[in-house]
């Protein structure tokens, strides 16, 4: 009776020894596995929500240069455009927006007079990146804006610092660094 060249009862015994000892290293490195896994798999067994307005804080300076204008203005105005219009489908579209009007009480960029008049908008959605509570100023209120020209108007966002004057001291002392 022949044989196949290597292969024996002691051969098939050695494999199936092979075998265990390769499912005992493979349990033996599983607690170490376990970590590995879950952080890898985390962000899709763990989702967290998205935001779709995140961002990195930058330097003052950097917001400055990318800004169309800076200005420390005085709310004079306050316009609420529900621009929300519905779909064949039956959906609603927006966002609105928020006009807020300034009175211009200081320029640090851009091509504008101390007492001119600016109309700036934001989303009146903070999903849509927008400063909701512009809805919500009194005229008299005094911001820092940072602004950009897009198209016809001026716009601004939670993704750049534009903040009320009282919040704006880290602001306000770089502007008068630039003197």
């Amino acid at each position: 009776m022949s044989r196949a060249r290597g292969y024996n009862s002691e051969t098939r015994g050695f494999l199936a020894f092979e075998g265990i000892c390769a499912y005992y290293r493979i349990m033996w490195r599983t607690p170490r596995l376990v970590p590995v896994l879950l952080v890898m798999l985390g962000p899709i067994l763990f989702p967290r929500g998205a935001d779709a307005c995140s961002f990195v804080r930058l330097p003052i300076e950097n917001h400055l240069q990318s800004s169309s204008a800076v200005f420390v203005g005085e709310v004079t105005a306050v316009k609420h455009n529900v621009n929300q219009t519905q779909t064949p489908q039956g959906l609603l579209v927006g966002p609105g927006t928020i006009e807020l009007t300034f009175k211009i009480s200081r320029v640090v960029k851009g091509n504008l007079k101390v007492g001119d008049s600016i109309v700036v908008s934001t989303s009146d959605q903070s999903s849509a990146c927008g400063i909701t509570e512009w809805a919500r100023q009194p005229v008299g209120a005094s911001w820092v804006v940072y602004a950009y020209h897009n198209g016809s108007m001026f716009q601004t966002g939670i993704s750049q610092p534009t903040k009320t004057t009282p919040s704006a001291d880290e602001d306000l002392k770089y502007f008068d660094s630039l003197k």
